[in-house]
């Protein structure tokens, strides 16, 4: 395993990269128009997907808009790009390559185009003479028609990837994540390997390069040139980057990763600076990269807005008639049993170790719950809920009295502290009262769980009535 291990006094300067993007934002992509620059991720099942951000220094980050405003199953492994003035994002939904256009990236947004392509996470390059093409996971390549909307010819296998010396510790092969791109007559192919998650030492980066669009490819001699190099790193799975050059002329890449005793919280996004050798391959520079942006965002919401604001998401589905914003409320329509058993929530991504949410909550009768609760999904959920007759506390499929009085309206609280879960409640017009009970939730995660999220904080509404929240707020601890 040693000859691929990372080496270790970069490795350690690795460990203080903060993110530029905290929080379960995968498989990061990135497209340079002039000055500015445009991020968008994976959003696995949640909706609206596609949540572009914009920075023109690299360093500050703001969301804008998200591209894909309704539902259409899981997104994975986006593709932003820009080409003779419009941008266009390629990505896989439920199993299929679609695309996405704007002439702004405000938008509109187009409909999804299905280009009936198999394979997973499209990775878009325009050559030097105006040909387009798309390369797909396994190695894989296929040319697009002008408008970039279709496909011509055939599918074809033009790669296999780097041969991973073993023995070694990976999740799995899984050549995925290609991004191309063109540079001083060659085309360079970075692709990732050895899996998404699973050990800290899976995920990797690897270039290879050819002096055509399709090969035959020359592995870079540093293959990987990004890789967690041992568990006891801050990062853990680093990989699926993008490289590319900066307005100054200066090369970067962006890439995910998981922080070691935080898998719960999903991929953050990274950058780091990519130096050249003098026979034309990218590496890791030593220079430390800029801190985290100064001004997060915030997650707080006091729903004064006519539509929701950037940072919530459905889980499975984006139904706008069930729900209204507007004028310091949202009130959402009851649906299912819980949100354990089809009631899905609306969700937020928390960007720290310990931070707690609050929210006060409203019902109008005794055949609705409407309630606030940390939730991964459908099987690991936790939380509390005003049900009218008393106040309940969730974990799992399964819930208890928390306290036992006619509460209709109250505000809740729930406290993640570094994985441990505590949970307050205040009914209207009396004091806080803590829950007696806790919980423990650091194996809420993809490697115990599946499905490559991250721990979320949620408001739902089951039932046959309606919920109305108030003065949602988010804070660090």
């Amino acid at each position: 395993m040693s000859a691929i291990l990372n080496d270790v006094p970069i490795a350690c300067k690795r460990d203080r990269i903060e993110p530029i993007i905290r929080g379960d934002y995968p498989d990061p992509t990135i497209v340079r128009v002039g000055g500015d620059y445009y991020l968008t991720h994976s959003a696995n099942w949640f909706a609206p997907a596609l949540l572009i951000w914009h920075s023109t220094d690299l360093k500050e980050w703001r969301p804008l808009t998200h591209a894909l405003a309704d539902y259409g199953g899981d997104i994975w492994a986006p593709d932003i790009s820009h080409y003779e003035g419009r941008f266009y994002i390629y990505f896989t939904t439920s199993g299929r390559n679609k695309v996405i256009t704007a002439d702004n990236i405000m938008g509109p947004w187009s409909d999804p185009i299905d280009l009936n392509v198999p394979h997973i996470d499209p990775g878009h390059l325009a050559t030097p003479d105006g040909r387009r093409f798309l390369y797909l996971s396994g190695g894989h390549i296929v040319e697009l028609a002008a408008d970039g909307l279709s496909t011509i010819g055939e599918l074809r296998k033009i790669y296999d990837g780097w041969a991973i010396p073993f023995p070694t510790r990976i999740e799995a092969l899984a050549e995925e994540g290609p991004k191309p791109f063109y540079r001083g007559g060659w085309y360079y192919l970075v692709t990732a390997q050895g899996g998404t998650a699973g050990p800290a030492t899976g995920h990797m980066v690897v270039v290879a390069r050819s002096r055509t669009h399709d090969g035959p490819w020359e592995n870079a001699p540093a293959n990987p040139i990004l890789r967690t190099g041992s568990r006891n790193e801050r990062w853990w799975c680093q990989g699926h980057g993008t490289i590319f050059e900066t307005a100054l002329g200066e090369w970067r890449i962006v890439y995910h990763a998981y922080e070691q005793g935080f898998v719960s919280l999903g991929r953050h996004t990274l950058i780091q600076e990519i130096v050249w050798t003098d026979d034309g391959w990218p590496q890791l520079g030593e220079t430390e990269p800029s801190a985290s942006i100064s001004t997060y965002p915030s997650l707080s919401d006091d729903f004064t807005g006519a539509e929701l604001s950037w940072q919530w998401q459905f889980s499975r589905e984006l139904d706008r008639s069930r729900y209204t914003v507007g004028d310091g409320e949202l009130t959402l329509e009851g649906r299912g049993a819980s949100p354990a058993s089809g009631s899905p929530p609306l969700c937020i991504r928390p960007q720290d170790e310990a931070y707690e949410v609050e929210v006060d909550v409203e019902i109008y009768d005794d055949d609705t719950q409407a309630g606030l609760i940390f939730y991964y999904d459908e099987t690991a959920l936790t939380g509390l809920a005003v049900t009218g007759s008393r106040v309940i506390m969730l974990l799992r499929k399964h819930d208890e009295t928390a306290i036992d009085a006619p509460a209709r309206q109250a505000t809740l609280r729930l406290v993640n502290d570094h994985h441990d879960v505590d949970y307050w409640v205040r009914i209207a017009g009396e004091e806080w009262q803590q829950i007696p009970r806790g919980n423990e939730i650091s194996g809420w995660n993809h490697n115990a769980l599946g499905g490559f999220l991250g721990l979320r904080a949620a408001l739902y509404v089951s039932g046959t009535g309606k919920g109305t929240f108030r003065n949602f707020r988010y804070r660090s601890l």
